[in-house]
């Protein structure tokens, strides 16, 4: 389920996840929801958006679809094994919860940041 979410362990639940917020760019914060197409890139072929997708590192931050079908501000946490198939997990929210979307849900679960946007915070 590409809208599944899972929660932190009891470890992982007691790190410093507030720390990423200074990491975040000067004008979103983790698990802010965004209030305008500006603040997305939104790539009209799939395929390019896979392949931008593709292109993020651990710490990257992009916007991700909840299943509330709201788009969250999350971070790139790892690229965990799920077989031969390609996945992201992203932290979602300063608690630890996180998502993990296989690339078969990438270009219509994850679009990255405009970073002209963060000029102002909605």
């Amino acid at each position: 389920d590409p809208f599944a979410t899972t929660r932190p362990s009891s470890l992982e639940a007691s790190l410093p996840l507030d720390r990423l917020s200074d990491l975040d760019g000067p004008n979103f914060d983790l698990g802010d929801t965004f209030h305008s197409p500006k603040q997305q890139i939104i790539e009209s072929s799939p395929t390019r958006a896979k392949h931008l997708i593709n292109q993020l590192r651990i710490h990257d931050f992009a916007w991700i679809l909840r299943s509330s079908n709201e788009w969250t501000y999350g971070i790139v946490a790892d690229f965990p094994e799920r077989g031969e198939v390609p996945s992201i997990r992203f932290v979602i929210d300063k608690v630890g919860n996180t998502k993990t979307f296989k690339m078969k849900h990438w270009a219509k679960c994850i679009r990255l940041v405009d970073d002209k946007s963060q000029s102002q915070k909605q």
